[in-house]
């Protein structure tokens, strides 16, 4: 029977076979989903290398084994390897992240613990500012895990309570600089002011025993150029003024003051400022340290999730 011309054979479906994703997993020390990615791609792992599940593996060839293709060169090894830089550094920034959220801790309790009238009043705003503190360093964490496992709303609120909680914390942290702050500035400022203040007062009262002998020896020399019969008390007024400027001049000296500026941070950024041309003023440099210290202090939660977040590989995130 001969074949009609212009027809040709129907092409031979080969039918794919299913891979055992998990064993191929094992062999190639990869994960399921960087196996079923490449799978994606178009790889082609080799006859009988990995049977479907439930089929029996067939016998290896007598012959010798077929060379790999290009596509499985590489895959002995695997694609991300472990991250001994990236976990160093997390490590780092969890520890940086508890000391400041230690620091913090303590700053604000310090300052609860100082707005209470009784010792029951302060005791409760110091558990509050401890409970508000705690809440702040551990709800970032949780939020990036909750994220994580696509709780996508429940983390969302996460995030809301964390930053109620680090709003709190920052009021206080602010609360515990200004009182601090203001009261080292306002101590180191009186000092300098009673330095000042008593160096002038002793100077005024050595000039009036001056003008009091100057007084006591013109009218004492006016009286005693004819030996009036009050010259011998001019003569006593006299003798008195000089012993009270010479008690006057003898008083200790007050030792100058060795503080420069009530606020020397302030001072110094104030001065480089005008130096710069800089239209700033002391209470604007005082604000933005006070905003900067208070944030600062209150992001260990936020330390602590980007360490936990650093932390992993990129293997990892991809599973």
């Amino acid at each position: 029977m001969t074949r009609k011309a212009g027809k040709r054979p129907a092409p031979k479906v080969v039918p794919i076979r299913p891979v055992n994703v998990s064993k191929l997993s094992r062999e190639h020390g990869i994960s399921r989903s960087t196996v079923r990615e490449r799978l994606r791609k178009g790889w082609q792992p080799a006859a009988g290398e990995t049977p479907a599940p439930g089929e029996q593996p067939s016998p290896p060839p007598a012959g010798p084994p077929p060379s790999s293709p290009p596509a499985m060169a590489g895959m002995a090894t695997p694609r991300h390897p472990f991250a001994t830089p990236r976990l160093v550094g997390a490590a780092i920034l969890a520890m940086a992240a508890l000391a400041i959220a230690g620091l913090a801790l303590a700053i604000n309790a310090q300052y609860g613990a100082s707005i209470g009238e009784t010792t029951l009043t302060s005791w409760t705003f110091m558990g509050l500012a401890v409970a508000v503190d705690l809440l702040a360093v551990t709800l970032a964490p949780a939020a990036v895990g909750l994220w994580r496992t696509k709780e996508r709303a429940l983390a969302i609120a996460t995030w809301a309570t964390w930053g109620v909680a680090v709003f709190l914390a920052t009021l206080a942290t602010l609360g515990f600089f200004q009182k601090n702050l203001a009261d080292t500035a306002a101590s180191r400022a009186a000092t300098v002011t009673m330095a000042v203040a008593t160096h002038d007062q002793r100077s005024e009262v050595i000039a009036a025993a001056k003008l009091a002998v100057s007084v006591a020896k013109a009218t004492r020399e006016a009286e005693c150029a004819t030996r009036g019969p009050r010259c011998i008390q001019r003569e006593a007024d006299e003798r008195t003024a000089i012993n009270a400027l010479s008690a006057a001049v003898a008083s200790p000296v007050v030792s100058p003051a060795k503080i420069s500026d009530p606020d020397p941070q302030i001072a110094a950024v104030s001065r480089l400022a005008a130096w710069l041309g800089l239209g700033l003023r002391p209470d604007d440099f005082a604000n933005t340290r006070l905003v900067l210290w208070s944030l600062i202090l209150n992001s260990g939660g936020l330390v602590l999730a980007i360490a936990f977040g650093s932390a992993r590989s990129r293997g990892d995130a991809l599973k």
